[in-house]
């Protein structure tokens, strides 16, 4: 019978894997998720750790929201539609509805 072993590391990258893919614009998530994987998966082929699968997966879900978040902001850059611009520009025309009811 095989004994278990931990697999915080392994449970920890999945974890911010599937949060990474639902919130794909942030490659926050996603980086640190990929390094905790990689180094549960190294853990997992010394023998001290445990989860191979979870590990995995977390490396192929981070994996693919970094480089989605990477393509997202490149294409923002790009494009000249950076987020913040547009966020700028709606709370000025915000701020400018008082004045339309004031006479």
């Amino acid at each position: 019978m095989e004994e278990n072993k931990p697999a915080g590391l392994a449970i920890a990258s999945m974890v911010l894997g599937i949060v990474s893919v639902l919130c794909c614009c942030f490659p926050f998530p996603g980086i640190i998720g990929l390094i905790l994987g990689i180094v549960a998966l190294v853990k997992v082929n010394e023998g001290t750790g445990g989860g191979k699968g979870m590990a995995i997966a977390g490396v192929v879900l981070n994996s693919i929201s970094t480089l989605y978040a990477i393509f997202f902001i490149i294409n923002f850059i790009i494009t000249g539609m950076i987020p913040t611009d547009a966020f700028e520009s709606m709370v000025d025309d915000m701020m400018l509805l008082p004045t339309l009811f004031i006479k």
